[in-house]
């Protein structure tokens, strides 16, 4: 093995230094779309919980009540 951080192979020359910044980028994208996809989604989870206030208010104020048969 070289100590310029390459090595031989069947194929030939590996260049780790080049795979690792592959493997990082990969990983920064990665770690990208699920940030964007937990932004949108912490929009939509205050929206439901949004709702659910507005309906336990609304049906406090109207008497919604759950009739029981006995």
């Amino acid at each position: 093995m070289m100590e310029t951080g390459q090595s031989q192979s069947r194929f030939g020359p590996v260049d780790f230094a080049h795979q690792l910044r592959f493997v990082d980028e990969t990983k920064y994208e990665s770690a990208r779309w699920w940030r964007n996809l937990n932004r949108v989604m912490s929009f939509f989870g205050l929206l439901i919980i949004g709702a659910i206030i507005a309906l336990a208010i609304i049906g406090t104020r109207q008497g919604w009540t759950l009739s029981s048969s006995s």
